[in-house]
């Protein structure tokens, strides 16, 4: 990592400053919180001044040479003549710093110009009034500056331009500089709230985490894998900035380091009414409204974090005690306070009552807040919390990717469940971590099957029958799963109709029942505001992913986009990884639908890094799916390659309504390499599989690629069929596009690539362009065929680099060559020998050997060397 920051974010003030300092427009002050980059901006303008011709000088004050006169400028003053007074001082040791320009414009930099001793600041203020020098200074808006500083931007001299943290995307462009690759967004939202934006309490986080080993790159990726640790720097950089401090006021900032934020009745109970007058006035603490409330917390979040670091354990433990007995005494009144007390319980020792303990644990599930809910719940079972603690336990080590330990935590519990309630809610999630994170697809029919046999309570058998609906559909029969499922949503409500619903949401999106799947997803929704008692082991991202799966597959791709990245957001925000990595890959698959491969691949991955992390084979599964494709499209084989061989090693019987899409990308992958022959059988494969569980959507895309690749005769038939059972224009231009290919009707192609791009899908437009250029050129008409080249082209841009057969063969190859001849074109521009060609297509060397001279005849060449600028890169 580079010793130097780049400097980011202050392009735009950058420029403004040095036209100023061109123009003669006078002094500037920097002024913003210790930390800003008031120095670095500074140094970068007297950099671009020198450059431009000026003379400059750097100054920097201390709080050591605050200490004697002319201290900050002790290097550069003259031999004093004695008997001087303080004016005709001034006057020479002004003229002595000028005379360093040596007749040329000059500027003085002062930096940190608030600790300047009263003579340098009477200097400075000296040399802008008369212009014997630009002055640039910098100075912390926290702290008061001596009289003739405030006097330069008082009195006009200078102009005062506060600088303000840096954004949380001026953080992530900066970490992106800095590290050099893609930051992971929860990563980056971590260093931007610990750090405030500023940039230099980001850099010591940044090297701490490097330095402690929490910050690492995986797959391209840098990801925190654990807490930002307070690195000893750091602690000496905030020890520096919270000054003294007498006993009483420390303790006042260790309690709100441990318990923050605390509302102002509850922080002047614990330290008194003046003590929170001081640390404001000392920029230490800040008081903020909340709602009805003012609640107080520290200036920085690094200040709890280096109070925290400095604390004894002996003396902390005492500090937690007094927070819970405190707000225990007030009535605990807030919805969180039940989790803040049971937290400063546990940390502040002895016995806790299991009651405090559960209801804390429980509002940490909901936060998602999953290592808190572990501790306090694994407390709480040993308080004597019973079932109600030890399925919490279950949950969140489900949750956080320890399945077998959830599991044998889990099937203990089985003899403890009372009562359908309690039995019902313990199938449910051992089925959920059976099947979803251990892929034990048979272990988890028969934790329903047992289940359902001990129950009695009809509402509470629906919730099990939605589950197995839920299996039977992962397990590959959609059919199966719906027909399960859809009677559960006439007849049931509360939890029951909620599962069935989400199972539901999804089948009919695939079965192209778009209006159906919108409107059970809402009924589900309604269902979940309306539940009462615990929460469901997922939340209602899981509609929003099938919302946006129903979208996606009519092809309203930006309805998709915008539901989903609603979706994705909100899970940010609430740190809810499981929401954070669905929502991340049901991008990725639209991306991959719009032809934006590079961003879909970085949505991939990132969904498969956490899913992963998470124990999730299934959304591992489907992550890694729209990876491979995105990878092989953007021309990348042997990434694509690696991404499918570990796709491959995780498959699961509950992920079998994912392998039509893999066969899908393992086509996609195989055209990436020059293997069309390959690719074409695993599409039929995948569209043959897809057919079979009734997946109309997956069937569709799978018959819709073979087209593409040149087959559009052995599509359309089921393509037309399925435009007829399937809502929206996506199945309709698929089969549109097949008959046009057919038919070679360059008109009709020029239709389907204007209605693909009305609907985002923009490199399926850029194809159809393509295909209708080659079809005008074959009829003679080279102004309409030049004309959709251009289109393809324009629109082939807006793919972020994606390569098809029929966007890298030049169109006059493809109208002149039989599908025959292009095909083994293809194979040997990829460097295949023509036994291999004929090996792989079935033919004899001989016809191989005659359809590539004739091949070249028709392209006007005269050997393989050839073929791929000819043929332009396939």
């Amino acid at each position: 990592m580079a010793a130097i920051w780049p400097l980011v974010g202050r392009d735009q003030e950058l420029e403004t400053l040095v036209q100023r300092i061109q123009d003669g427009a006078g002094g500037i002050v920097l002024a913003g919180p210790a930390g800003v980059g008031k120095t670095r901006l500074a140094a970068e303008l007297l950099e671009a001044a020198v450059a431009r011709g000026f003379a400059a000088v750097r100054v920097a004050a201390t709080q050591a040479s605050a200490a004697m006169p002319f201290g900050a400028f002790a290097t550069l003053l003259p031999e004093l003549q004695p008997g001087l007074d303080r004016v005709q001082m001034l006057r020479q040791v002004a003229q002595a710093v000028v005379a360093r320009g040596e007749g040329r414009p000059f500027l003085l930099l002062a930096d940190d110009a608030h600790l300047l001793d009263e003579p340098s600041a009477a200097l400075t203020h000296h040399l802008a009034a008369t212009r014997g020098a630009t002055v640039v200074a910098t100075v912390r808006s926290t702290e008061r500056a001596p009289d003739p500083i405030l006097a330069l931007w008082k009195d006009g001299l200078a102009e005062r331009v506060e600088l303000e943290p840096l954004t949380e995307s001026e953080v992530d462009d900066l970490l992106n500089a800095v590290l050099g690759g893609p930051v992971a967004r929860l990563t980056r939202g971590q260093f931007f709230e610990r750090s405030c934006g500023n940039v230099l309490f980001l850099r010591e986080l940044v090297l701490g985490a490097l330095d402690a080993g929490v910050l690492r790159q995986r797959v391209g990726v840098w990801r925190l894998e654990g807490g930002l640790p307070a690195s000893a720097r750091l602690v000496e950089i905030v020890e520096a900035r919270l000054g003294d401090l007498s006993d009483h006021h420390r303790e006042s900032l260790e309690l709100l380091a441990l318990g923050q934020p605390l509302g102002v009745d509850l922080f002047e109970q614990l330290t008194g009414e003046q003590t929170l007058r001081s640390l404001e006035r000392r920029h230490l603490v800040t008081v903020d409204k909340t709602g009805q409330r003012l609640d107080v917390g520290l200036a920085h979040p690094l200040y709890g974090d280096v109070l925290q670091k400095l604390l004894s354990p002996a003396r902390a433990r005492i500090l937690y005690r007094t927070l819970a007995s405190t707000l225990e005494a007030t009535g605990a009144r807030r919805r969180d306070d039940v989790l803040r007390v049971a937290v400063w319980r546990v940390e502040g020792g002895g016995a806790v009552r299991p009651g405090t303990l559960l209801a804390g644990a429980g509002r940490a599930w909901t936060l998602h807040e999953l290592a808190v809910t572990e501790r306090l719940a694994r407390a709480a079972l040993t308080a004597g919390g019973g079932f109600d603690a030890g399925l919490l336990l279950g949950r969140v080590l489900s949750a956080s990717g320890h399945p077998e330990e959830a599991e044998e935590h889990l099937a203990a519990l089985v003899p403890e469940a009372a009562d359908d309630r309690q039995r019902v809610e313990l199938a449910s999630t051992r089925i959920d971590n059976l099947c979803y994170s251990m892929g034990r697809l048979e272990e988890g029919l028969a934790v329903a099957a047992a289940a359902e046999a001990v129950i009695s309570d009809d509402v509470c058998r629906d919730e099990i029958i939605a589950q197995r609906a839920a299996l039977l559909d992962a397990s590959g029969d959609t059919t199966g799963g719906l027909a399960a499922a859809l009677p559960v949503i006439e007849r049931a409500e509360g939890r029951a109709l909620i599962w069935a619903s989400v199972i539901a949401t999804a089948a009919l999106a695939r079965v192209g029942a778009t209006t159906q799947a919108l409107a059970t997803a809402e009924r589900g929704l309604a269902a979940s505001a309306a539940l009462e008692g615990p929460p469901l082991a997922w939340g209602d991202y899981a509609f929003g992913a099938g919302q946006g799966l129903a979208l996606l597959y009519s092809g309203q791709l930006d309805a998709a986009e915008r539901l989903a990245a609603a979706g994705y957001e909100r899970g940010v925000a609430e740190a809810n990884t499981e929401a954070e990595f669905l929502l991340a890959g049901i991008l990725a698959m639209i991306h991959v639908v719009q032809g934006r491969v590079v961003t879909a691949a970085r949505r991939a991955r990132e969904s498969a890094i956490l899913a992963r992390d998470h124990g999730r084979l299934v959304h591992t599964r489907l992550a890694l799916i729209a990876l491979a494709e995105a990878l092989a499209l953007a021309g990348r084989a042997q990434e694509a390659a690696e991404v499918l061989a570990e796709l491959d090693s995780r498959s699961s019987p509950v992920a079998h309504i994912f392998d039509p899409e893999a066969w899908r990308a393992r086509a996609w992958v195989a055209v990436a390499s020059g293997d069309l022959r390959g690719a074409k059988e695993a599409l039929v494969g995948a569209a043959d599989m897809a057919g079979r569980s009734g997946d109309r959507a997956f069937e569709g895309a799978a018959w819709h690629d073979l087209a593409r690749l040149g087959e559009p005769a052995r599509a359309v038939g089921r393509l037309e069929g399925l435009a007829e059972t399937m809502e929206g224009p996506l199945p309709a231009l698929r089969a549109e596009q097949a008959r046009a290919l057919v038919g070679r009707d360059a008109a009709g192609l020029e239709a389907v690539s204007a209605g693909f791009e009305d609907i985002g899908a923009l490199l399926f437009a850029a194809e159809a362009a393509a295909d209708a250029a080659s079809a005008w050129k074959r009829c003679g008409n080279a102004r309409k065929a030049n004309a959709a080249d251009r289109l393809a082209q324009r629109l082939a841009g807006e793919c972020e680099g994606a390569r098809t057969p029929a966007l890298a063969t030049d169109t006059s190859a493809r109208a002149s060559l039989s599908a025959r001849e292009l095909e083994i074109c293809r194979l040997a521009a990829t460097g295949h020998s023509n036994r291999d060609i004929a090996a792989q297509l079935f033919l004899s060397y001989r016809t191989v050997e005659n359809k590539l001279y004739t091949a070249y005849a028709k392209l006007g060449i005269a050997s393989r060397e050839e073929l791929a600028a000819a043929l332009r890169g396939i």
